[in-house]
């Protein structure tokens, strides 16, 4: 009967997790937003780059089969950060990487208030 009780709990939580997360955000269930494309993407990231002083631009990608976000490297002050952008929902995020390209969330604040386009800002929990 516990167990049972201990099941519901948590069949509730992964639901109202689920809720919060909106239709495409992972991927699944929504299409690209039409507002963006890899050449104004990039647009963007050497724009911010050149707004924001001892910020650096690498590589930028577009969203392809195993992800569905745009990315591009971005040495800030000497930090390398990946700034993540979702090519379906436009949620920015700024991450750190580790040697198995694991994120590790950030806030970069200056190089989110110079990132133009239409979006809205993850938050670094």
């Amino acid at each position: 009967m516990a167990r049972r009780r201990d099941e519901q709990a948590n069949a509730a939580v992964v639901a109202g997790a689920l809720a919060l997360v909106r239709p495409g955000l992972t991927g699944f269930g929504g299409s690209h937003d039409r507002r963006w494309n890899l050449a104004s993407f990039r647009a963007a990231c050497h724009a911010m780059a050149r707004a924001v002083p001892r910020t650096a631009l690498g590589e930028c990608e577009g969203p392809h089969q195993s992800a569905e976000y745009y990315r591009a490297r971005v040495d800030h002050e000497g930090t390398p950060l990946w700034l993540l952008l979702n090519a379906v929902e436009p949620v920015l995020a700024f991450a750190q990487w580790g040697q198995r390209l694991d994120y590790r969330f950030v806030d970069a604040p200056l190089l989110a208030a110079a990132f133009h386009g239409p979006h809205e800002l993850g938050a670094c929990a």
